[in-house]
C-alpha cells in the first residue's frame, strides 16, 4: 500500500492499481477498526476532559475473600483481566496473564482475573483443571464489566496508582504480552 495525497481531499491509503475506493468487506473492516479505536480512546477520558478515578468496585474472589479497588488506590497498579471459560482467546491469554502475575506481583502490581457471569463451581473446576495461578474474581452480575464498558472478551484494563484507567487491551493477539509489559513497565517508572 502507498500513501496517496489527492489534492484538496485530505489523505488516505490506496493500494496500487485500485481506485482508492473501499468496497464491501474492506469498508466494513475500516468502519469496525474506527469504531473500536474510538471506543477504546473514549474509555480513557481523552475526549471528555481530564480522567477521573474509577468508582470503587467490590467483587467476591474465588477463595471467598473480597476484592476492593478502593483498598489499592494510591499505592498499587491494578490489572483486571475480563474472561470466561467458554472464550477460546481467553484460554490462550490466561497463561500469559499468569506469567505476568508471577513477574510483577512483587513489584506493586495487583492482578485479578475477572470471570464473567459464570457459576462459582464451574469457574473453580476450570481453574483447578488448568492449574491457573492467578487471583480470580467472580463478576456474577456483570457490574465490573459494565463499569469498564467491556464489550468483548478478553479485555484487560490497567489502572494506575491514582485509580485512573491507563490502558485497555481488547482481544488477544501474539503481541498482547509485550504490549502489557510495556504499559506496566512505564507505570512502574512513574
Amino acid at each position: 500500500m502507498m500513501l496517496q495525497l489527492p489534492s484538496g481531499q485530505g489523505f488516505g491509503f490506496t493500494a496500487p492499481g485500485t481506485t482508492g475506493r473501499a468496497h464491501g468487506p474492506v469498508a466494513v473492516l475500516l468502519l469496525l477498526i474506527g469504531t473500536v479505536t474510538f471506543s477504546a480512546c473514549s474509555r480513557h477520558g481523552d475526549s471528555h476532559g481530564p480522567p477521573t478515578p474509577v468508582a470503587n468496585l467490590q467483587l467476591q474472589m474465588l477463595d471467598g475473600t473480597v476484592f476492593s479497588l478502593a483498598s489499592y488506590r494510591d499505592n498499587s497498579i491494578i490489572v483486571l483481566d475480563f474472561w470466561a471459560t467458554w472464550c477460546p482467546p481467553c484460554l490462550e491469554e490466561l497463561p500469559i496473564m499468569a506469567r505476568l502475575y508471577r513477574t510483577y506481583r512483587d513489584r506493586g502490581i495487583i492482578f485479578c482475573a475477572v470471570n464473567q457471569q459464570e457459576p462459582q463451581q464451574q469457574v473453580r473446576s476450570f481453574v483447578e483443571r488448568i492449574k491457573l495461578e492467578l487471583p480470580v474474581a467472580l463478576d456474577l452480575e456483570g457490574k465490573a464489566a459494565r463499569l469498564f464498558e467491556v464489550a468483548s472478551l478478553p479485555t484487560v484494563v490497567i489502572i494506575d496508582r491514582q485509580g485512573i484507567v491507563h490502558h485497555v487491551e481488547i482481544g488477544f493477539h501474539p503481541g498482547t504480552e509485550s504490549i502489557l509489559k510495556s504499559h506496566l513497565d512505564t507505570l512502574l517508572e512513574r
